[in-house]
């Protein structure tokens, strides 16, 4: 059924493959049969409930911190998806959420534990201070160290 990279369409086509097709595709990726398991099963609950702004959901992810308390995550249209844990959940709040509402300034209250989306965050300009993940401790920090 799936022949080439080039003939996958993640929502039209994935839920529909075979395991081992979908290994053979990614086999070079390491880790190939729990990814194909995870890409069958999100193309499945992507068609059968595709996320939409209008319907947030609550996520499974544990807490989240902010610079005031520790608080449960945010809910997001993608939060029901199966595999979308912290680090998806942050990546959709700091790049999707803009896209809906051009006036939302929620990528700006994201505080990601992945280091590569602080710096991204830090290098836009949107915390001249860093938390420290371990004791909420608030710290200045030059953009330059980072």
């Amino acid at each position: 059924m799936l022949h080439s990279a080039h003939k996958l369409h993640l929502y039209d086509f994935m839920h529909l493959a075979k395991e081992e097709e979908v290994i053979a595709l990614i086999r070079h990726l390491g880790t190939q049969c729990v990814r194909s398991r995870r890409l069958i099963l999100l193309s499945k609950a992507y068609l059968q409930e595709p996320p939409s702004i209008y319907d947030l959901r609550s996520s499974s992810a544990n807490k989240t911190r902010s610079l005031s308390a520790t608080t449960a995550y945010p809910a997001t249209p993608i939060s029901h998806l199966p595999g979308t844990g912290r680090y998806a959940l942050d990546s959709y709040r700091i790049f999707c959420t803009q896209k809906h509402d051009l006036n939302s300034d929620e990528w700006k209250t994201v505080l990601p534990t992945d280091k590569e989306l602080v710096r991204y965050l830090v290098s836009q300009g949107c915390y001249p201070r860093l938390w420290c993940l371990l004791t909420s401790v608030v710290i200045e920090v030059e953009v330059g160290i980072l």
